[in-house]
């Protein structure tokens, strides 16, 4: 059967919200029979795999592909990609859900305008609210509510992860482009993505995407390896674009917030590695110093970020120990939070 749209999910130990994400597709507006849906399992240990096996039980259109040993998202998503029949791919989250027309909206601005990719904005759930989510661009052309960027300006929409998009089988064939199994993968997809189209299309005003999000119950495990990736990564996609002629370093300035951020906030506790963190804080001055991140950053960055720049390896380390165990404090982080809203 030819399917108008792949959607590709990559599951690990998703028991607890896979059903709902694999309904909000079913329920797509679009007709669930014109959606090829691949589910891959990276091995989980809890009854993903069970949930995935009942529905491609019942749905012909559900593809499910098992792994026997944990392999990363990126590299789950690039099996998926092997396999997808259609002319075009979405990808989601497996703890996160399409809202009903977001296959039919993109599929159909894709068609009708020509665009290489469209992208809209997303609702984020977090702490029992949920808010309008935008992406950030400058530039383009403005057409109601969409913005339209062509040629170099295609990568004046800043849009990091892969969820909130619909791309072209064709191109991805076309340059052989895969997700890296490294952190950061959806970041480094999309730039190479980008560097191969002519026309993109942001519909600011159309929500596809109901996003869930669990930082205030401190449920990040980045580690420090998975930060040397994602800064790895983050260099690589400068180069994409300074290979092609076009400086868009300040792009990633933001990239310097998470990744400080990540060094307090992560369940991993980074920083009881000594050692390893300051050896990271010093990758981070030398990225800064070769891009010239000048940004004002928020104040509580700003501060370890000035300390890092100025080579005060031991000093930033002490702040961000101190400010770890704030921080994971949730009468002082609940706090902080309510303040700050």
């Amino acid at each position: 059967m030819s399917y108008k749209i792949s959607v590709i999910v990559p599951c690990y130990n998703a028991e607890d919200t896979l059903v709902r994400c694999i309904e909000s597709l079913i329920n797509q507006s679009l007709g669930f029979e014109n959606i090829e849906l691949l589910l891959y399992d990276d091995a989980s240990k809890d009854g993903t795999r069970e949930i995935i096996l009942d529905y491609s039980n019942k749905y012909d259109n559900i593809i499910p592909i098992l792994a026997d040993t944990n392999t990363g998202q990126g590299i789950g998503r690039n099996k998926c990609m092997e396999i997808a029949s259609s002319d075009y791919f979405m990808f989601l989250d497996s703890d996160d859900e399409f809202t009903e027309k977001m296959c039919e909206v993109l599929l159909n601005e894709m068609l009708d305008s020509g665009a290489d990719l469209v992208t809209c904005s997303y609702l984020n759930h977090h702490d029992s609210e949920t808010n309008e989510a935008f992406n950030k661009y400058h530039g383009g052309t403005v057409e109601g509510d969409k913005i339209i960027f062509e040629d170099n300006e295609v990568f004046n929409l800043i849009n990091w992860v892969v969820w909130l998009c619909i791309f072209k089988k064709s191109i991805i064939d076309e340059y052989n482009l895969s997700f890296s199994s490294n952190a950061g993968e959806d970041m480094h997809f999309i730039f190479q993505y980008l560097v191969h189209i002519n026309k993109s299309i942001y519909l600011k005003n159309f929500f596809g995407v109901f996003r869930y999000t669990q930082e205030d119950s401190i449920s990040y495990s980045y580690t420090l390896t998975d930060l040397d990736e994602f800064l790895e990564l983050t260099v690589d996609s400068i180069n994409i674009f300074i290979n092609e002629g076009i400086d868009y370093s300040f792009i990633f300035r933001p990239n310097i917030i998470f990744m400080i951020y990540q060094l307090y906030v992560s369940n991993g506790n980074i920083l009881n590695d000594k050692e390893g963190t300051i050896s990271f804080l010093r990758k981070l001055n030398s990225f800064e110093k070769k891009y010239k991140f000048n940004y004002n950053y928020p104040i509580l960055i700003r501060i370890v970020n000035d300390l890092i720049l100025h080579e005060k390896y031991n000093l930033a380390y002490i702040y961000l120990y101190i400010y770890e165990k704030i921080y994971k404090n949730d009468f002082i982080r609940h706090a902080y939070n309510k303040i700050m809203k």
